[in-house]
């Protein structure tokens, strides 16, 4: 039996290992992708992605949730784009999700369904043109039937009228949606 011996990445610590090839093809299987980070405080981090999160993101929706100013978590349901690991999606620059995330900017994003995958983190509002535009495209590639539908129309007016933003939401570590790009 041939034997590897190394370190082993997981997050927060780096430990010895022993595994023999077999294990190591087994775990291999198991995972369905694997991101290395290359940067910020999970560098050289091996991630999986779970089978449950790769099946809710094909979906392209969410349930964003963000706190209220009693404490309450509020979800709505959006469309989601996942760009450089992080999750995003055009909004009404007045919406309630929109002042929810200037007051708090905890949030958490359920993937593909109301009880989907949970990935917290920290939103953030982008009021970039280009970004906004790029969101669009990928609405465009993500929802065609909906866009075509007049939704594509009236975002696409909000935008040039200035009352559309991003809400970008940069996952906590360890990222599992590393490496990820629309």
């Amino acid at each position: 039996m041939v034997e590897v011996t190394g370190f082993c990445k997981r997050p927060f610590f780096l430990r010895p290992f022993q595994m023999s090839i077999s294990e190591i093809e087994a775990y291999h299987q198991l995972s369905t992708q694997i991101a290395y980070l290359d940067g910020g405080f999970s560098a050289g981090i091996e991630i999986v992605m779970t089978p449950e999160l790769k099946r809710a993101l094909k979906k392209n929706v969410q349930w964003f949730g963000s706190y209220k100013k009693s404490g309450e978590l509020a979800k709505v349901q959006v469309w989601l784009v996942v760009n450089s690991g992080r999750i995003e999606f055009l909004t009404n620059k007045n919406s309630y999700k929109v002042k929810r995330v200037q007051r708090n900017p905890r949030a958490i994003c359920y993937v593909g369904s109301k009880e989907g995958p949970e990935v917290a983190g920290t939103a953030e509002i982008v009021t970039d043109k280009a970004d906004q535009k790029r969101l669009y495209r990928a609405y465009w590639k993500t929802h065609p039937v909906f866009m075509l539908l007049g939704i594509g129309l009236r975002v696409g007016i909000e935008m040039v009228l200035g009352n559309r933003v991003v809400v970008r939401v940069v996952p906590d570590e360890p990222n599992l949606l590393a490496g990820i790009h629309e």
